[in-house]
């Protein structure tokens, strides 16, 4: 009976260690993600700098140069909302997936003591 317990430990002990490796590597994985969302954030932000920069502001009567103007900086700032959602949640999920990381690695160094 002892032995059968033994072997059930191990065999979870051994899940767990797996589980950690998983969740360490899922962790690599989303950290990647947010410095490459980061950057596209970054990118945007710089192109509404340009857009700002190089486009004066649209005299009056010129609704064409207007609208182009209102259309381009539009879409930068919708890019640069969905790149900051984005990160939220990659940073969200950095949180969690940290948090299991600690957990597990209690549970394993419990076991250990016993």
């Amino acid at each position: 009976m002892s032995i059968d317990r033994g072997r059930a430990g191990t065999m979870e002990r051994r899940q767990r260690l797996h589980d950690l490796v998983d969740l360490r590597e899922e962790l690599r994985d989303l950290q990647a993600n947010l410095e490459h969302e980061e950057l596209r954030f970054a990118d945007a932000v710089k192109q509404r700098s340009s857009i700002m920069n190089k486009n004066e502001p649209p005299q009056e009567g010129d609704s064409e140069d207007e609208d182009h103007f209102l259309e381009s900086l539009r879409l930068t700032e919708e890019s640069i909302h969905h790149h900051r959602q984005k990160i939220m949640e990659i940073q969200g999920k950095i949180i969690d997936k940290k948090e299991s990381i600690l957990s597990l690695e209690i549970l394993v160094k419990l076991e250990e003591n016993r």
